[in-house]
């Protein structure tokens, strides 16, 4: 069975539809509440209504949000209104700062328009984008026209780039966009602070998530300072694993969940990640071995081979209960196979006062030619590691995920003075059926 690996950097603004595009924010303390409504009767219409969404979901006094009123066929948008009938917005996506709880109306229309697509364009400052052919209001265009926007220069600011409202992506960085209309779109031009960038940051999955920035959560997009070195972590998503982030041209830029990024332009960091299923993991809290002497263990139903390695539990030792693996110049091996192997984690630290030194995970698919697929310094924090067995990696050794596959960690024979501890060792595979193998 084929398996490639495919990334798709596409953002999503609007819970439900996708993924949730995020900003450094603090949590304010008071929530408000904030409700959309719309001016159709059930009876106007088949099946649902114009869905009408907001981001977050919950919401803060003094704090941004956004509201979207979605395409709605044989209708068209005209307006937010208040619950007073005062015009609120004439922009199906409208984001504002809202400072009490409050209810929104989206007023529709009638529209036959056949072959024609809605496209509004709005900014994130208070100006008007150019754009021709003009249009009268609501802005509809046939099929097939060629619509140019013309963002214009603002003193104090620099046009960062054009956004898709509706499904977050980056369209373009150029002021000047020029595009063939086909499908109803909403666009923002976003301009920042001069010497500031937009880093937009996605998934691969279809999986509302939360990345954190400098330790703070994602829940909005805000301009980071041209040079400056922010510190970006990537969720553990249950069922799938993390690979590595990928900026808009798809070059990889980071292998970690988490890494410091220096901000030098706008940019998309898109957090890729394949399915992932835990089908074993040990602690090494069942089993004892004395000594380095070579031989087998059994824990969690499972047996391993330990050469120049001992179940180590002093006080030198580091863990996360009361025991780990403590390897000298040897190895901690499966005595069994696994097919549709996707990644291999655990943690791993020098023991007691011993220098830094490496490991290296190993495959082999005969028990007996072991393939390096990743090689890891060890220092003395008990640090958490995976290795992602992409196609790509096995195919270098004639290896394929459906091979079944034998598992070593190695510590390097040559640094046998220098003694490393191995903890919540974890197997993770693309599906679960019969993929242990003894």
């Amino acid at each position: 069975m084929k398996r490639t690996l495919i990334t798709i950097s596409v953002m999503v603004v609007v819970v439900g539809v996708g993924i949730l595009l995020v900003g450094l924010l603090s949590q304010p303390a008071e929530p408000l509440e904030l409700s959309l409504v719309h001016n159709l009767d059930e009876s106007d219409y088949e099946g649902d209504g114009p869905t009408l969404t907001v981001r977050p979901e919950t919401v803060y006094r003094n704090r941004e949000v956004s509201v979207t009123a979605s395409v709605f066929t044989g209708y068209r948008f005209v307006r937010w209104e208040t619950t007073d009938g005062d015009l609120f917005s004439e922009e199906p996506t409208e984001r504002f700062v809202i400072t009490e709880s409050m209810t929104l109306r989206a007023i529709y229309e009638p529209h036959e328009g056949e072959g024609q697509f809605y496209v509004s364009v709005s900014s994130n400052q208070d100006i008007v984008i150019d754009r021709a052919p003009e249009q009268p209001y609501p802005f509809y265009y046939t099929e097939g026209t060629q619509l140019n926007l013309i963002a214009p220069e603002i003193e104090g600011f620099r046009f960062d780039h054009y956004r898709d409202e509706t499904t977050g992506e980056l369209l373009t960085t150029n002021r000047i966009y020029t595009f063939i209309v086909n499908t109803d779109m909403h666009i923002k031009a976003v301009y920042a602070p001069e010497d500031y960038y937009y880093v937009l940051f996605t998934t691969n999955i279809d999986e509302a998530i939360t990345f954190i920035v400098d330790e703070e959560p994602y829940d909005d997009i805000v301009p980071f300072e041209g040079d400056e070195t922010i510190e970006l972590e990537a969720p553990d998503i249950e069922g799938y694993g993390f690979v590595h982030w990928i900026n808009r041209n798809g070059d990889v830029v980071s292998e970690t969940r988490v890494f410091d990024y220096l901000v030098e332009g706008t940019e998309v960091l898109t957090a890729v990640y394949n399915e992932a299923r835990l089908v074993y993991q040990t602690g090494f809290e069942d089993t004892e071995k004395m000594s380095y002497a070579d031989g087998l263990i059994t824990t969690q139903g499972r047996t391993w081979r330990l050469h120049e390695a001992l179940i180590g539990s002093s006080h030198l030792d580091q863990h996360h209960d009361a025991q780990s693996v403590r390897l000298r110049g040897g190895f901690v091996e499966s005595a069994f196979g696994v097919s549709e192997l996707e990644r291999i984690a655990f943690y791993a630290s020098t023991f007691g006062d011993d220098e830094a030194s490496t490991i290296h995970v190993q495959v082999s698919d005969d028990g007996e030619a072991w393939h390096t697929v990743k090689t890891i310094p060890v220092d003395d924090t008990l640090s958490y590691h995976e290795t992602v067995l992409l196609e790509e990696t096995l195919e270098a050794f004639n290896l394929n995920i459906d091979d079944v596959l034998y598992i070593r960690i190695l510590h390097d024979p040559l640094e046998d003075g220098m003694r490393v501890n191995l903890d919540d060792l974890r197997l993770y595979v693309y599906q679960i059926n019969d993929n242990f193998h003894d």
